[in-house]
């Protein structure tokens, strides 16, 4: 039966906000450590559910979408089974070498957080991630932006900012 696995189905594995975008992504190499117990485990909920496959679907999607636009990549993201998750080297690297070369238009940096912003950061004194963290606030609720769907790939503790709700963010 599709979405069932080990009598866990994904009904199971995603209720009460559990998603894989919060489960399944980093920090760990097993995802997030706060989702996990001896039943509701990475690997039967990232990578034998509907949702979890469909996610790393989307995360793959997203670093071909960065080639398809320029990028250099050197990395799968994948999950090794009985391992580890994450960016893997797709050949063998010499030291020092690239990893990852994404062209200007795919960066996001100070550079590119809008004068307005900035200069309200300047005044609050805000630090540069949380000057990061608001511009990309501001991408996500931007119907123009090329970002929102990768932003949607970010785990959720990237930037808490970022998860904020719509009501939040207008405040």
């Amino acid at each position: 039966v599709p979405g069932v696995t080990g009598g866990i189905s994904s009904s199971d594995c995603w209720v009460a906000g559990w998603t894989p975008e919060i489960c399944c992504s980093a920090p760990g190499a097993k995802g997030n450590p706060l989702c996990w117990d001896h039943v509701y485990t990475f690997d039967k909920c990232c990578t034998e559910t509907e949702e979890g496959i469909q996610f790393d679907l989307r995360r793959r999607n997203f670093v071909s979408d960065m080639v398809r636009r320029g990028a250099t990549v050197h990395f799968d993201i994948r999950h090794v089974s009985g391992g580890r998750t994450g960016a893997v080297a797709s050949r063998t690297l010499s030291a020092r070498s690239t990893v990852l070369r994404v062209p200007a238009q795919q960066v996001y940096s100070l550079k590119s957080v809008p004068p307005q912003l900035s200069e309200a950061a300047r005044r609050h004194e805000c630090d540069a991630h949380a000057v990061l963290a608001l511009g990309l606030a501001l991408e996500r609720v931007n119907p123009n932006s090329m970002l929102t769907a990768w932003i949607r790939l970010l785990p959720l503790s990237f930037a808490n900012v970022l998860w904020f709700s719509e009501r939040q963010l207008s405040l």
